[in-house]
């Protein structure tokens, strides 16, 4: 009768182990496929609908994993805007209007290194942030991405359609200072609309030519000021 009971339990016991093994496997997977939904639901909310660029969200986000690792050395950003959109939306349709953005969004692409964040921070409005990138370098970068808006076959898109854009840049090696370095990216973007549009103001200088320009991601001295 004892070894007849003995039996029974450890039965049970292997049973409710059995039970017990197979709740924490889908309790496992049940996690699994929430991590998974989490990750999507992140990358949906950092993303643009229209474009398929990142948002500002994930620029602020990517920017502190930046500081973490990267620990000094020259941040650069610009704001790209296109001139007169309203005029194309209103002369061609907010369809053409669309194809333009997401055309511009795959010319960024195109142009910009794979360490380069490039987001559409709304509207006609484009950020491009450049790590370990100093003023010279970001210009040439932001002279190309202007040329190539502006040479683009827009007339693919609808007869007539030419489109520019005005670029502001500002480059700074002074984390505390990155948070005025969107603020002079953007005055400097109003100096470029006020200058006649189509053109590219940093910290060293207006152009609407790349000829004098540094290649993009060559490292050149340059002084060591706070936000240029």
């Amino acid at each position: 009768l004892e070894v007849s009971a003995a039996r029974q339990t450890s039965t049970a016991l292997a049973a409710k182990n059995r039970q017990l093994a197979e709740a924490h496997t889908e309790l496992e997977r049940r996690a699994r496929e929430l991590e998974a939904l989490q990750g999507q639901l992140q990358e949906q909310a950092e993303r643009d609908w229209l474009t398929g660029l990142h948002n500002r969200r994930y620029l602020a986000r990517e920017l502190e994993r930046l500081l973490t690792e990267q620990r000094g050395g020259w941040f650069s950003l610009a704001v790209v805007d296109l001139d007169h959109f309203k005029s194309i939306n209103d002369r061609f349709g907010h369809e053409v209007g669309d194809h333009v953005l997401v055309r511009v969004a795959a010319l960024l692409c195109e142009v910009l290194r794979q360490p380069d964040i490039v987001v559409r921070s709304g509207g006609e409005e484009f950020l491009v942030l450049m790590p370990v990138t100093e003023v010279h370098a970001a210009t040439a970068c932001c002279e190309r991405i202007r040329q190539r808006i502006r040479d683009e076959s827009w007339e693919r898109i609808a007869a007539g359609l030419a489109v520019t854009a005005s670029v502001g840049v500002a480059s700074t090696d002074d984390p505390d200072q990155l948070a005025a370095l969107a603020r002079s990216a953007d005055q400097r973007l109003y100096e470029a609309k006020r200058s006649g549009r189509d053109r590219v103001v940093s910290g060293s200088r207006e152009s609407s030519s790349c000829g004098e320009c540094q290649e993009y991601g060559r490292e050149a001295p340059v002084a060591r000021l706070s936000i240029r």
